[in-house]
This record gives C-alpha cells, sequence and structure tokens, in this order.
C-alpha cells in the first residue's frame, strides 16, 4: 500500500504584523519534525508544497534536517489546490475592509499578557463564521465557496494516492485542508469536519494509506515530536 501524509505548517506569526510566516516557534517545529522524521530513516517519493510562505517554510526546514544528514530528500512540487480555505477574505467582508485580512485577523496589538485569550476567541470566532459559511448563511463574492472547497480537497487527495503503487507522498498545507481532506476519506458531516479543521496542531502530520480504489485514515494530528508545551494551533 501507498502512504500520503499532510503536514500542517508550523506555528504562524499570528500576533506579527504578517501571519503568513513562521514564528521562532513554529520555525523549531518545523526544524524538530525534521529531525524525529530523518532520524528514524523514513523516506520519502515525492514532497508537495501548498502556496503560502509558511507552508514553504516548514517544509524547507524538515528538507534541511534531511540534508544535512546527507539523506535524500526530493524535490518540492509546488501544488497550489493544498492552499487553506480563505476564511481571510471572508472576515474582512464582514469587517468590510476587503482583502485586509492584517487589519481584521491579527492580533499584533495585544498584550502579551493577553494573548492566549485573545487566540482562543479568534479560533471561536472562525468556527463560528466557518459554520455560518459552510451553511451558506454567509456568502462572499469571488471568495472559494464551502462546496469548492471540499471539491479541492478531494482533487487534491486523488492527485496525491495517485503518485503510484507503494508510493510514500508527503505534503505541507494548513488545518483547514487537513480536516478537509480527513473529511473526504470518512465522508464526514460538515459539523464534525470543522470540529478537526479546529483541533489540527501546527507540524502535525496526518496519514492516509492507499491501495487501487481506496484510501484509508491512519493516523491523524500527530505530533510525537513536540513535547505539550509545544502543542499550538496558531
Amino acid at each position: 500500500m501507498g502512504l500520503v501524509t499532510v503536514v500542517r505548517h508550523g506555528q504562524a506569526s499570528s500576533f506579527g504584523k504578517t501571519y503568513d510566516q513562521l514564528s521562532d516557534t513554529g520555525q523549531q517545529q518545523g526544524r524538530l519534525l525534521g529531525d524525529y522524521w530523518a532520524d528514524r530513516g523514513i523516506q520519502w517519493d515525492r514532497v508537495f508544497v501548498g502556496p503560502r510562505l509558511r507552508h514553504r517554510e516548514t517544509e524547507g526546514w524538515v528538507a534541511r534536517a534531511y540534508r544535512v544528514r546527507g539523506l535524500p530528500w526530493p524535490e518540492a512540487e509546488m501544488l497550489p489546490a493544498l492552499d487553506e480555505i480563505d476564511m481571510a477574505k471572508v472576515i474582512s467582508h464582514l469587517a468590510g475592509k476587503p482583502n485586509s485580512d492584517s487589519e481584521s485577523m491579527h492580533l499584533h496589538e495585544v498584550p502579551e499578557e493577553d494573548r492566549p485569550q485573545a487566540l482562543k476567541a479568534m479560533f471561536a470566532r472562525m468556527a463560528g463564521i466557518t459554520r455560518d459559511y459552510a451553511a451558506r448563511r454567509l456568502v462572499v463574492p469571488g471568495a472559494e465557496t464551502w462546496e469548492e472547497f471540499k471539491a479541492r480537497a478531494g482533487r487534491v487527495l486523488g492527485l496525491m494516492v495517485g503518485s503510484g503503487k507503494g508510493k510514500r507522498v508527503v505534503a505541507f498545507s494548513s488545518g483547514g485542508l487537513t480536516g478537509m481532506l480527513v473529511s473526504c476519506a470518512l465522508d464526514l458531516e460538515d459539523d464534525k469536519t470543522i470540529d478537526l479543521m479546529m483541533q489540527v496542531r501546527n507540524s502535525s502530520y496526518t496519514s492516509f494509506l492507499y491501495s487501487p480504489g481506496k484510501c484509508t485514515l491512519t493516523s491523524f494530528n500527530a505530533v510525537p515530536h513536540l513535547y505539550p508545551d509545544m502543542w499550538t494551533v496558531g
């Protein structure tokens, strides 16, 4: 059987002016994942990476761990379909600030001591908005619909499992896409899918076994390379 593994990017800069880059913690999470896999001799036949900087940076840290050990790491293939659902556009629309995710989502002005609670509140807000979006109670012109996102996830999963018999494939993406891939494999209801999306930890990996005509979830949200004090979801 073949294996597809999807990695959520390391912690992004939720409290920086630019969200789409790894924080110091995110960089360390990516490095630790690379060390964990490389030290165990885990090999990959294909590597896919999503279009966001945080996707590419996470892949870069894992690749570096392999290369410093002289281990093979396939050249990463850019795959735009691994992109996150564009909730930034949705939230910006609600805030009346088109394409202004830096103003509507970033928390860089929140005092240090208030940031844990602010991040929790942001995720609760995003979960509620995503439920409205999935149920079509919220429509944003020009944004990908929930149904389109679901269809995209199905296509990208099909593309990866089409890599060939017994191939080991790894992809770097985001939490929303990871949750939707699990949903596609298990045929989950939308509410369960959104619950999964909100649980995906930074630098965690989720794996599927595949054979002709079959794709089965074998692990979800795995972080054996991290101590609990490095479990983050931002």
